[in-house]
């Protein structure tokens, strides 16, 4: 599989079940809300791709494809959607590290973040199954913030705590988020939840 990533432009995902919602920007004091939109889709096997993009006007849409492991019938020929979901914590707590560096004048020679997500899920001879009619999840998450930097130990505590604090990724893990979810079925929307 060639070009796992790669910049599809400015356009969003073409969406039909839902409007994407244009960006407002935030004034001074408020709270900035956005969104990011994906179209998924099965390919061969367990090949999918994917388009994502933030509705927020300097992000672009970029494809990703997706595959699992040959325990999964999968080619292992990408990441597989775990992998994903885990690397976008990191990605987006190395960023936040950056930033809050940058932005409050904090020299570090090096960052590197090193972390565990645990699943769980029931697994039976022939499928991963829903454990107790709940589904999978994730166990736990355990993250170490390894930092090469000359500054206090208090200056780098704040840091870390401030980032762990402001990663959207990472506080959509640790706190129970709402869950909208619609099946969509030739033009109807059914209700699985009944």
């Amino acid at each position: 599989m060639n070009n796992i990533v790669y910049k599809l432009g400015q356009d969003n995902p073409e969406v039909t079940a839902y409007e994407i919602t244009k960006f407002k920007p935030p004034r001074a004091g408020e709270k900035m809300h956005f969104e990011v939109n994906v179209t998924a889709e099965n390919l061969e096997k367990q090949k999918k791709r994917a388009s994502v993009k933030p509705n927020l006007p300097t992000w672009g849409n970029f494809i990703m494809h997706s595959d699992e492991g040959t325990a999964l019938r999968g080619d292992d020929e990408a990441p597989c959607p775990l992998n994903y979901f885990s690397a976008g914590i990191a990605f987006c707590l190395l960023s936040h590290v950056a930033e809050y560096s940058e932005s409050n004048g904090i020299k570090l020679d090096s960052a590197k973040l090193e972390m565990r997500q645990q699943f769980h899920c029931t697994v039976t001879d022939t499928k991963v199954v829903a454990e107790e009619g709940l589904g999978g999840g994730t166990s736990g998450i355990e993250v170490h913030l390894l930092l090469e930097s000359e500054e206090s130990d208090e200056v780098l505590q704040k840091l870390y705590r401030e980032c762990i604090e402001a990663c959207l990724a990472l506080q959509s893990i640790v706190q129970a988020v709402p869950l909208e979810s619609k099946l969509h079925v030739k033009g109807n929307v059914l209700d699985v939840y009944k």
